[in-house]
């Protein structure tokens, strides 16, 4: 059953078209008080990037003397506003207006790349008629900074039917329609279309003052960024103890004809497009967990938050990157293997096909074995100072352990079957590429360790500075890790030979010994690096060992190469462990919360692992 919570009245809708280089199709978000629209190519922190556009669709209501326009609106006049369908698929506000016994839902999806709706349903408890007067706007940012076309402003028309508005770039830009059409025969009744800057300004015109409509090139002074609210008034009369629905579409184009054309399209599809997604929900929703009776309520709408955010990471086929694919975050997605190992992890606790199928298309499609961060394009996105490609390490998120989680719950060995091969070819590239002349293993920069500009690691001008001289003691760790999990693989493998056409042969015989000769070398090394009662980095320039202590130090336990002394040793650490870097507090990334909560868990401390758990 598809989760139904007051969940929190913000958040994104998925759009599975956008990429960051091939079709910078766009973020969907949220925006009070009950707004969703894309943000173009996103919101606009990603490193240097400065968005494009925003394009809201947004609603507000006047009642009798009441006028629901700003998020202070809503608030003063005491409605409430909760989520209570949160999905990758459909985001839906619930709106409560207790003056007038009048409950709204704005139910938001994609209907196609172009076309965003909205089913808007309003529902009343009261004995007697009531009039209500919807305001549906489509709130506008244009960046001009970004353009590359001839574009000096914006314009506002009717739209080619009655209840419908345009709303364009001059004079070459994009084009964007909304409108509204009633969904059970209601009657709808149209004011005439309305143009100003701001949503403030759309509350002073909806109380009857004139507000000038923006000159074509108005700008804000500070930013130079273009903002417009275009606005359709619509009255309803809703009969006693009855509701209305209505079906609203905001559709963007390269010109008039095309976003008229989409606009036409979406208001037809939209019920269908609904019913898909709706689908789509329920099949999800099926197998995935939910918490339920005691839980903290807080829990039981995290997990579905956490859920749902992995669902919209998975990326469908894009470019060089065939079949599903992990984003690591839906802004401007990229491969990235730590965290597409633990994305797939824990998804497999809902969808464990999807996650096995996710990580398996990591390991077989990567151009190279190392599994460089790429874009959709076949770009790499981490490549050190030096000029090497980088992907990242054993260590961050421990990749071969998650898959190995994985198949502990599918049980799957034609999928293992299917894996072996690349992923020990991983773990070879990283003896070869990645050992120094004395056979310990180090990062090319800090980057590929997925711990940015550490301090461990020493100054660095940025990420990709080189530190080859450091030898990493949680690297050495999860290669021993890595290998006994192998072994394993190998061992089993062996034994059950499952055939899998097109896969080359492999001699286990061959391969058992070797990887058990890797495991005991390297954790005879990460044993070494045990030196005054911590484990440490070396550095083989310097010849020093590091003085600072890093939640990652702690990783030994996590692989299951520290000693029994070692473990008792830790245990202080274990429940208070030390900074990460120099700047971040233990709990900060998810990698290492997993190592520490993980090797508090292999020392016997399962009340402190899960204490550090409930921390995060």
């Amino acid at each position: 059953m598809i989760p139904h919570h007051d969940f929190t009245p913000h958040g994104y809708l998925d759009n599975p078209y956008h990429s960051w280089k091939l079709n910078p199709s766009g973020v969907l978000r949220s925006r009070a008080p009950l707004g969703m629209g894309w943000h173009v190519p996103n919101v606009g922190t990603y490193v240097r990037n400065q968005f494009q556009y925003t394009a809201h669709l947004m609603l507000g209501l006047k009642i009798g003397k009441t006028l629901l326009m700003t998020p202070e609106d809503f608030k003063r006049h005491g409605c409430t506003i909760v989520s209570h369908v949160h999905t990758k698929n459909r985001f839906e506000y619930t709106c409560t207006v207790p003056k007038h016994a009048l409950t709204l839902t704005a139910r938001y999806f994609l209907v196609q790349e172009h076309v965003l709706g909205c089913i808007l349903t309003l529902a009343t408890t009261a004995k007697q008629p009531l009039p209500v007067t919807c305001f549906l706007l489509h709130q506008h940012t244009h960046n001009p900074h970004t353009s590359r076309l001839w574009e000096h402003g914006l314009y506002a028309l009717d739209g080619l039917l009655e209840g419908t508005a345009l709303l364009g770039i001059a004079s070459e830009g994009d084009v964007f329609v909304h409108g509204v059409r009633s969904a059970d025969g209601s009657e709808l009744r149209f004011g005439e279309m309305e143009y100003v800057v701001a949503l403030e300004d759309a509350a002073i015109w909806a109380h009857g003052v004139d507000v000038p409509r923006p000159h074509i090139t108005e700008h804000e002074e500070s930013t130079g960024w273009q903002l417009r609210t275009v606005i359709i008034p619509c009255t309803v009369t809703l009969a006693p103890q009855s509701e209305s629905i209505m079906n609203i579409i905001l559709a963007r184009g390269v010109s008039q004809d095309e976003a008229w054309k989409r606009w036409e399209d979406g208001i037809e599809e939209i019920a269908l497009a609904e019913a898909q997604h709706r689908a789509d929900d329920e099949q999800f929703w099926e197998q995935a967990p939910q918490l339920s009776g005691d839980w903290p309520e807080t829990w039981q709408r995290g997990l579905v938050y956490d859920l749902e955010t992995l669902r919209m990471t998975m990326r469908p086929s894009a470019g060089v990157l065939e079949g599903v694919w992990d984003g690591m975050q839906i802004q401007a997605p990229r491969t990235v293997l730590a965290e597409a190992a633990m994305d797939t992890l824990f998804l497999s606790y809902a969808d464990p096909d999807l996650a096995a199928e996710v990580i398996l298309n990591h390991f077989t499609s990567a151009p190279h074995p190392n599994l460089p961060c790429a874009r959709e394009d076949g770009s790499y996105n981490m490549v050190a100072d030096d000029g090497q490609i980088c992907g990242t390490a054993p260590e961050w998120g421990f990749p071969l352990w998650c898959c190995d989680q994985i198949l502990r719950r599918t049980g799957d060995l034609h999928w293992l079957r299917r894996l072996y091969t690349p992923a020990a070819a991983y773990l070879n590239w990283w003896l070869e590429h990645r050992c120094d002349a004395d056979g310990w293993l180090v990062y090319a920069c800090s980057w590929e360790s997925g711990q940015d500009v550490s301090s461990r690691f020493g100054p660095q001008q940025t990420g990709g500075t080189v530190i080859q001289h450091v030898r990493p003691v949680d690297l050495q760790a999860s290669m021993a890790q890595g290998a006994e999990i192998l072994v394993r693989w190998a061992t089993l493998l062996e034994r059950e030979a499952p055939v899998v056409a097109s896969v080359p042969p492999v001699n286990f015989a061959v391969e058992i010994p070797h990887w058990r000769s890797i495991a005991s070398d390297f954790t005879l090394r990460t044993q070494q690096m045990w030196q005054d009662g911590w484990f440490r980095d070396y550095d083989s320039v310097a010849h020093e060992w590091s003085t600072q202590q890093d939640a990652m130090h702690l990783a030994p336990v996590f692989c299951e190469v520290a000693d029994a002394s070692h473990k008792e040793h830790l245990r202080p650490f274990l429940s208070q462990p030390p900074m990460h870097s120099s700047g971040w507090a233990p709990l900060s990334w998810p990698p290492v919360v997993m190592t520490l909560v993980g090797s508090a868990a292999n020392a016997n401390m399962p009340l402190d692992a899960a204490e550090l758990a409930y921390l995060y």
